[in-house]
């Protein structure tokens, strides 16, 4: 009996939770509460509070699911050759971008969860900068792994946040140009690891 009482509790906060990301990515983090979320649970308002104190809890539980989901994906990925290619395709993913977007927009007036993100960036920093000096920086290593990271993930997110808007302008070349630094980098790597 205490076993079932355990999964069902886990299904419900899996089920509240699966409700959080859908409202989020579809409505933005301002349709987001306790009562809205019960609602397309199915379930009521107290159950919510039962397994989230308040919606800050809720929403961090979620922004943790989808990090530790995220963390999987990426170090998945970066095992791959060309880990930069990698982490260039994990950022541009559309579905992905538009969740990380509405927790920073929401991190601007949720101190938790600001610092939460923050760090969260800084522990994929260090795992992404680490998969790229591993691929080679340049012939000379004059290119830094952890910039490397920061301007494939960064531009990405950029590129596909701007698309959402409806602006292209610009991005050709700017793709042009990432897929040119990809290569370079993907090609003295191999270089290095030859020698």
């Amino acid at each position: 009996m205490a076993e079932g009482g355990r999964k069902e509790r886990a299904s419900a906060r899996g089920a509240i939770l699966d409700a959080t990301e859908g409202l989020m990515v579809q409505e933005g983090y301002a349709a987001v509460s306790t009562r809205r979320v019960a609602k397309i649970v199915g379930v009521t308002p107290a159950l919510v509070h039962y397994h989230f104190a308040t919606t800050d809890d809720l929403l961090l539980a979620l922004f943790r699911r989808l990090s530790e989901r995220f963390k999987q994906e990426l170090a998945a990925r970066l095992t791959t050759p060309d880990p930069l290619q990698a982490l260039w395709k994990l950022n541009s993913d559309p579905d992905g971008s538009a969740i990380i977007l509405e927790f920073m927009a929401l991190s601007n007036h949720r101190k938790a969860i600001r610092q939460e993100i923050a760090e969260f960036i800084e522990q994929l920093r260090v795992i992404q900068a680490a998969a790229i000096a591993k691929g080679g920086c340049g012939p000379d290593g004059s290119l830094s792994p952890i910039g490397l990271s920061v301007l494939a993930a960064g531009m990405a997110r950029s590129i596909v946040m701007e698309q959402s808007l409806g602006v292209s302008l610009g991005h050709a070349e700017a793709l042009a140009m990432v897929d040119a630094l990809m290569r370079y980098v993907t090609a003295n790597g191999e270089k290095g690891r030859e020698a």
